[in-house]
């Protein structure tokens, strides 16, 4: 029984030889230029077509001849080298190497240019910014260098401010390639953010406690980028309260640092003074021995004591002292 199995064994490998011989040489026609894996193994049938098909051409396809370069990096393969791999096989099989006398491979890569980070990265400013009373002009002063990625899937770009805050003027954006959440690559776009409103804008001299009014203030679009509390369009109910806190030129954009509101109590007014002791209520009448602003504290002299005390401005011609 086993000497017949061992007849038969030889008798296929006998046939698998002539079979082999029969078959005629092989063919591989290498390629001048190809794109390959980035950092994976380069094989025979990466670079070379071979002919015929069948399990030889399998195998000889099968053999690394190298590792792909970097990503958009190129290296070239000698034709000499392919040979003396592809004899290292040892088929029976005639092998015959045309084509190219080398082949010069290059990493498969994606390629991000600077125009399409550069709108990446002024897309996620836009979307971040606020919306308030403000327009936003954003704009690219500076462009990132081009991003060569591998050309895989679930390569992802992630913008990210360098920044604490978002604010307009100058900006700096991070664009980071991630893949399965590892940074692979990494560069920065730089921005400027100008900010536009309605504010409001004196026509006219105004002096320091005199009121804001329709006759010597407007409403004009102006630059408030570099332009901390502006008044704009939207306080303009408070602008009948204000008046100015300080000397107020002609052409000024108008900021809250510019107005207060009018005292609620005028020195030499008489006002309500309230004393609050416990359950007990007292109210009395008071002269304001200065001008006072809702919720300031002001001196103030009774009738009775001839004395001057603290009390706290609650009201227009109202004080109260909280005992």
């Amino acid at each position: 029984m086993n000497r017949l199995f061992l007849i038969h064994t030889l008798t296929l490998m006998l046939l698998a030889i002539v079979v082999s011989a029969l078959a005629g040489p092989v063919k591989v026609t290498l390629r001048e230029v190809c794109e390959v894996e980035s950092t994976e193994p380069v094989r025979v049938r990466d670079i070379a077509s071979i002919q015929p098909s069948g399990k030889t051409s399998d195998k000889l396809g099968d053999i690394v001849v190298g590792t792909g370069p970097l990503p958009g990096a190129s290296r070239i393969i000698d034709a000499g080298y392919v040979k003396l791999k592809l004899n290292a096989a040892r088929t029976a099989t005639e092998i015959t190497v045309a084509g190219a006398s080398s082949v010069t491979v290059t990493g498969k890569c994606i390629k991000l240019s600077p125009q399409t980070l550069s709108e990446q990265a002024r897309e996620f400013v836009v979307g971040a910014l606020p919306q308030d009373n403000c327009t936003y002009e954003v704009n690219v002063e500076r462009t990132p260098r081009e991003l060569v990625l591998p050309d895989r899937a679930g390569v992802t770009i992630r913008p990210r401010l360098l920044s604490s805050a978002l604010r307009p003027g100058p900006i700096a954006v991070a664009l980071e390639a991630l893949s399965n959440g590892r940074i692979i690559a990494a560069t920065s776009v730089g921005l400027r953010i100008r900010a536009i409103a309605e504010v409001l804008v004196t026509t006219a001299t105004i002096r320091q406690g005199e009121p804001l009014t329709k006759a010597n203030t407007t409403w004009e679009q102006r630059e408030v980028t570099r332009m901390a509390d502006t008044v704009t369009i939207a306080d303009q109910d408070n602008m009948q309260v204000w008046v100015a806190g300080r000397l107020l030129i002609a052409g000024k954009t108008v900021t809250k640092r510019d107005v207060v509101l009018p005292p609620a109590v005028k020195r030499g007014d008489v006002v309500t003074l309230t004393i609050k002791c416990g359950k007990v209520t007292l109210r009395s009448t008071a002269e304001a021995r200065q001008d006072a602003r809702l919720g300031d504290s002001v001196s103030v002299r009774t009738p009775v004591s001839k004395e001057d005390v603290r009390a706290r401005v609650v009201a227009p011609g109202q004080v109260e002292i909280n005992r």
